[in-house]
């Protein structure tokens, strides 16, 4: 090979390494990178989103928010009715240490399907009685939703007038507050 040839097929490597240098994906978004959305209130919907998009697993995102101090119940909420997939949600939610109760109550209140969310929990070592348990008392009639019990209706409110009322027809009197 002569000098002539070694030079072209030199260019040509680094024009190939060069071009697939720009072709090459973004970096996966890291868990500090998280925290700082988090930290300037970035819709948790836009974090998982631009999470997923930068390479992550949808369970990687879950983690890395909850690891962050995001709200669990929040964070397994958004990503289900977003569309992503609930088994892998629910485990990453649980490995990354939220409460199984918190996890199952988000997810039947994004309409998750029960077996999935089964399916999720078993898979991060959750027993399954327990987590037949759990779905069993998100699902009864008047569960709570994120473990919150909306307060009971206050009484009305009964108008007790302050000062003496006029009654009219009776000549401009003022009626006695103490006598009917």
């Amino acid at each position: 090979m002569n000098k002539k040839h070694f030079l072209v097929l030199l260019v040509i490597g680094v024009i190939f390494s060069v071009s697939l240098t720009w072709a090459a994906e973004p970096a996966k978004m890291s868990q500090q990178e998280i925290g700082n959305d988090l930290a300037v209130k970035v819709p948790l919907k836009d974090i998982i989103k631009k999470a997923v998009g930068s390479g992550m697993d949808i369970g990687e995102a879950v983690a890395a928010l909850i690891n962050a101090g995001a709200d669990p119940s929040v964070v397994v909420y958004i990503a289900i009715t977003a569309g992503y997939s609930t088994k892998k949600v629910v485990r990453a939610a649980l490995l990354a240490g939220a409460p199984l109760n918190a996890v199952v109550y988000a997810a039947v209140g994004a309409g998750a399907d029960a077996k999935e969310m089964a399916d999720g929990a078993i898979e991060a070592g959750i027993a399954p009685s327990a987590v037949a348990s759990a779905i069993a008392s998100a699902t009864a009639p008047g569960a709570t939703v994120f473990g919150y019990t909306p307060a009971a209706e206050a009484a009305p409110a009964v108008y007790t007038p302050l000062a003496p009322v006029l009654i009219g027809g009776g000549g401009g009197k003022v009626a006695s507050p103490s006598k009917p």
